[in-house]
């Protein structure tokens, strides 16, 4: 029954998505849905408290920490992957919206940088996000090389062990520098997810 009522649940939210998708503009689509809304993944005592322990590691404030994903909405709309349900593999996406904490971590992977011969693998990676006003983690210097990427692998990892936000593993977060350049990447996304049912309806 439990079961019964979880897939009941996820084909209300795919057809409430896709009602927005047509009738808000995508940056209204992610206001709602993905800044704003509860967590499809945690409880609400769990969003809460998974939000207050990143604010805490970051020292921002809660309201600057947000879920993303699957893990928030029930299902994806990353490209490639729309509507792909979340699921007991699925991982839980953390975004942290923060210029201070964005700039400290720019500013120590500036100072690797200009010490650091030969450059990181994905450093031309990292370059392209951050010129999107983003810090893609897995494109920071590797953590056996680079102590604040450890620190944070390390801190999410101890998250995901210990089990007080269910089963799911929980990801390094993404920083972004303000809400609009989060927006900015979440708008792209949902604007594809528009494009797909445009397409749909018309056949």
């Amino acid at each position: 029954m439990a079961l019964l009522r979880a897939v009941v649940e996820i084909e209300q939210r795919i057809e409430h998505s896709k009602a927005d998708l047509t009738d808000r503009t995508a940056e209204g689509v992610v206001r709602k849905h993905v800044i704003d809304g509860d967590c499809f993944a945690l409880g609400k005592d769990e969003h809460f408290g998974l939000r207050e322990d990143v604010a805490a590691h970051f020292n921002v404030t809660p309201a600057e920490v947000v879920l993303v994903g699957s893990g928030k909405l029930g299902l994806s709309v990353a490209p490639g992957q729309q509507y792909q349900l979340f699921h007991d593999e699925s991982d839980i996406d953390v975004a942290v919206v923060s210029a201070s904490a964005f700039e400290s971590l720019w500013n120590t992977a500036l100072d690797y940088w200009d010490k650091t011969r030969p450059r990181w693998q994905d450093h031309k990676t990292f370059a392209r996000y951050l010129f999107r006003g983003k810090i893609y983690p897995d494109h920071l210097p590797p953590r056996e090389r680079f102590p604040p990427r450890d620190e944070l692998d390390s801190f999410f990892e101890e998250l995901t062990s210990s089990g007080r936000f269910g089963p799911y593993p929980i990801g390094t977060a993404h920083v972004y520098r303000s809400w609009n350049h989060l927006e900015l990447y979440q708008v792209g996304a949902v604007r594809e997810c528009q494009q797909m049912e445009e397409r749909r309806r018309r056949g």
